[in-house]
């Protein structure tokens, strides 16, 4: 599974599955799954570089946890640590292995990652052009006049910045309904431009300037 990103890149925040209810150990026994980290401190790193980081345990120090199980816990000044694709232990003061990167959560909550299940990417370059428009006046401009205009690169411009938005939010899985993909140059840009980001994108592929049967396959 990809792992979120937090504040800055290559931190990656991850917590137990979504419903996943942990032992009393703090283990979860599950694949990591996306979460985030939201309110951290500049994070910690020990031990060098970023490149030098891959495939070492990582713990999240001293966060508001919520494991999203079914009793509702929320566990306070906590630690998460992860190591390769599995969460091992949640609990206060985790030991750890040599070589775990360490990250100050404190101040955050760790928690998995929230799901939107609309949203047209596409479209997010030119969100702020029409704040002050109506539904109408929207719908006229994307889909009858300036949106038949838009390129490949333009379409990979939109998607690359809202998947990127969205995992900023904390928002890690995301529903694109792709409405804008006139050819399949456009759709190979929409998909490039998700594969790019560390989340769970669903491509809802689409074509509002044709009939569904016209659509490019």
């Amino acid at each position: 599974h990809r792992l979120s990103a937090v504040r800055t890149p290559r931190d990656r925040s991850i917590g137990p599955k979504h419903g996943a209810a942990l032992d009393g150990a703090g283990r979860s026994g599950h694949r990591c799954a996306h979460n985030v980290v939201s309110g951290l401190r500049t994070p910690v790193r020990r031990g060098g570089p970023v490149e030098e980081l891959a495939g070492r345990p990582v713990v999240f120090r001293g966060g508001t946890v919520l494991p999203m199980d079914e009793r509702r816990s929320v566990l306070v000044g906590a630690d998460v640590l992860v190591v390769g694709e599995r969460i091992e232990a949640v609990g206060p003061d985790l030991p750890v292995p040599d070589g775990t990167v360490e990250i100050d959560a404190s101040g955050g909550i760790v928690m998995p990652g929230m799901i939107d299940t609309h949203r047209h990417m596409w479209q997010t370059a030119m969100r702020g052009y029409g704040a002050d428009w109506t539904l109408t006046q929207y719908f006229v401009w994307y889909y009858l006049e300036s949106g038949r205009h838009f390129r490949p690169e333009d379409v990979h411009a939109g998607n690359l910045l809202a998947a990127l938005e969205a995992v900023d939010a904390g928002v890690t899985t995301c529903v694109d309904w792709s409405h804008g993909l006139q050819t399949t140059g456009h759709a190979e840009a929409a998909v490039d431009a998700l594969r790019a980001v560390p989340g769970r994108f669903v491509l809802a592929y689409g074509n509002i300037q044709q009939a569904p049967w016209e659509w490019a396959t």
